[in-house]
């Protein structure tokens, strides 16, 4: 009954391994060699912004081809991705033109990201059934979160002991590793690949279809824009942690990775639904109530001086971004028709993240702005995300929708 998405969380996770300790030593040899928050920000936006863009425009492609073979593609040429900046990088030593190498690489694969991600929040549903969506959902997101927590404590060492071309050489294997392991699923008895009443023919047409879907469920595009909006607060910490660290409670990049780790254990711990499947349905006060704490958080970092408090702060950070991201899927599950699953996440997804690149982008000016004064960020962030809060939960048809008696997919 599991084995599809035991599959596919192991392969998502082994790939997820690389694409962190990758991700990690990128952010630190930025740190290191160009000491700038406007450098580590665009870093970021390349990092996500083609991801946000292809997700508007990618449904019809996810809707039109198997799921899963559209995963293994996506990995192998992810794979190509990382040798070209493999070599990119034994030839070139840190100047401009490999600063350069690393934003183009990272723009391909925030591309195929983007393609990646609404395809596997429809391919969870290909390969699963009713009673399991929901384990599911927790079982992948667990997998990954794993893979994120190992990934993050290692990531000082091997970032001392490995020169970077070495570590994108592991990333690389990890693609290849996953694209064969997506590759052994086999589809659902009973799925089709072209479900009826799905894609029409013509990509233009598809792609109105998915947005007039969304438009037409009353609420499901304030959801989408709230998510916007929030993530305009919520994304810069990437940018800032480093700096945080290194720069406000002069620590080692050790702790750099306890802090990362924190996170991916509190997001492990928050998307494994038998704590949290007394909330059957997605209140509005959960939601509300997710947000205005996430605001908290943030504030407290700002305000702290202590390593270890920092760490625990961004494990809370996790367990309250976990709890809310599962929920949130499973509620998008249970009101989108199977047809329009793809389209529908590659919609939610595209607007949901838009803000996000820019927010991060000019997250990295500021902390030059401010003098590395990250500390002060963290607090006006933290505000602005519970003020935010307050003024979404005025948004009339936000509240219809997540008033609205749904029963979300059982928890096994």
């Amino acid at each position: 009954m599991y084995r599809g998405v035991i599959l596919l969380t192991v392969g998502q996770a082994v790939s997820q391994f690389g694409s962190s300790l990758t991700n990690i030593a990128l952010v630190f040899w930025i740190k290191n060699h160009f000491n700038s928050g406007t450098a580590l920000g665009l870093f970021y936006l390349s990092a996500t912004l083609s991801a946000a863009l292809i997700s508007l425009a990618a449904g019809p492609l996810i809707d039109r081809f198997p799921k899963l073979r559209l995963l293994v593609v996506s990995d192998l040429v992810a794979a190509g991705v990382m040798l070209m900046l493999c070599i990119a990088f034994l030839l070139l030593t840190p100047n401009m033109w490999s600063l350069t190498a690393v934003f183009v690489g990272k723009i391909l694969l925030s591309i195929l990201y983007g393609i990646r991600q609404p395809a596997l929040g429809a391919s969870i549903y290909e390969v699963t059934d009713e009673d399991t969506r929901q384990s599911s959902n927790s079982i992948f997101s667990s997998g990954r979160q794993l893979a994120m927590i190992l990934s993050e404590s290692v990531s000082g060492v091997l970032y001392a002991a490995l020169t970077l071309p070495q570590v994108m050489g592991l990333d690389l294997a990890t693609y290849l590793a996953a694209a064969i392991l997506v590759a052994m699923i086999a589809k659902r008895t009973g799925t089709p690949i072209f479900p009826s009443g799905g894609v029409r023919s013509g990509f233009r047409p598809s792609l109105a279809e998915g947005w007039r879907f969304v438009r037409d469920q009353k609420g499901l595009l304030a959801l989408a824009l709230s998510v916007l909006v929030i993530n305009v607060f919520y994304s810069p910490f990437v940018v800032w942690t480093p700096f945080l660290i290194e720069d406000v409670l002069q620590m080692s990049t050790v702790w750099f990775g306890y802090a990362t780790a924190a996170v991916s254990l509190g997001i492990l711990l928050g998307s494994n639904g038998g704590w949290f499947k007394a909330f059957n349905t997605f209140h509005r006060w959960v939601y509300f109530g997710i947000l205005i704490s996430l605001g908290t958080t943030f504030l407290a970092v700002g305000l702290t001086k202590s390593a270890p408090i920092v760490v625990g702060l961004f494990f809370t950070m996790g367990v309250l971004t976990g709890a809310f991201n599962v929920k949130l899927m499973g509620m998008i599950q249970a009101c989108v028709e199977p047809q329009f699953h793809g389209r529908v996440f590659s919609l939610l997804f595209g607007i949901g993240f838009l803000l996000g690149p820019a927010a991060k982008a000019l997250s990295g000016i500021l902390v030059d702005m401010m003098d590395k004064r990250v500390d002060v960020l963290f607090t006006a962030s933290g505000i602005s995300l519970m003020i935010t809060a307050i003024v979404l939960s005025r948004v009339p048809s936000l509240n219809v929708f997540l008033s609205a008696k749904r029963e979300l997919p059982r928890a096994a």
